[in-house]
């Protein structure tokens, strides 16, 4: 009869599904916050609220680490993981605080659409991190949030070229949505990144 030697430990299963869910809502925010703007300029205080879920659910991860002698899986993988999801949180709750730093009056198709991927990447790599002891099963996550990364990285520089031609005489405005993009970007990223190291816990646990 097979059995194994390493416990069992679905805490890191949960608190890595929270993380997940805090990051879904939070691109769901900012989503929405950017179609209804400007008059929802202030849901940038509901993505604050969102980002300090994300720290608390980061901290219970690295507290179980300290606390746990024998993990699941490699313990520089769950961190690694963990930390690329806040840090999706963190890059939306960035660009969202750049709409009041900089004053932004209207916004663009262009940071519309990298919300929409964001949205679509979070809802992917919540559902693949739901499968984190099943590696088969967060195969097509991880395969469709790269399609929406290169998606990204598309609207990302058609972002930029815009508003370098729309732009050109005024600097202050190119920076301010040079920023918001890169920002953006930074998060669809990040999620990218959990994504890869997903694939490495299936590598190693298959």
């Amino acid at each position: 009869m097979a059995f194994s030697l390493v416990p069992k430990n679905t805490k890191f299963d949960d608190l890595l599904v929270q993380g997940g869910d805090v990051a879904a809502k939070t691109a769901g925010a900012m989503q929405r916050m950017l179609g209804g703007y400007p008059q929802t300029a202030g849901m940038t205080a509901e993505i604050k609220s969102l980002e300090h879920e994300g720290d608390r659910v980061m901290r219970s991860i690295v507290s179980e680490l300290t606390n746990t002698f024998v993990t699941p899986y490699d313990r520089e993988d769950i961190y690694e993981l963990a930390k690329h999801v806040d840090d999706v949180i963190d890059n939306v709750d960035e660009a969202a605080s750049m709409f009041d730093i900089y004053q932004v009056e209207a916004v663009t198709n262009c940071v519309k659409g990298q919300a929409d991927i964001l949205v679509a990447a979070t809802q992917e790599l919540t559902a693949a991190l739901g499968h984190i002891s099943e590696p088969s099963r967060m195969e097509m996550h991880w395969i469709n949030i790269h399609k929406l990364e290169d998606a990204g990285d598309e609207l990302h520089r058609t972002g930029i070229k815009e508003v370098f031609a729309a732009c050109y005489d005024e600097p202050a405005i190119i920076i301010c949505w040079k920023d918001i993009y890169e920002q953006m970007e930074e998060a669809i990223d990040s999620c990218e990144r959990a994504a890869s190291i997903l694939e490495q816990i299936a590598v190693k646990n298959s």
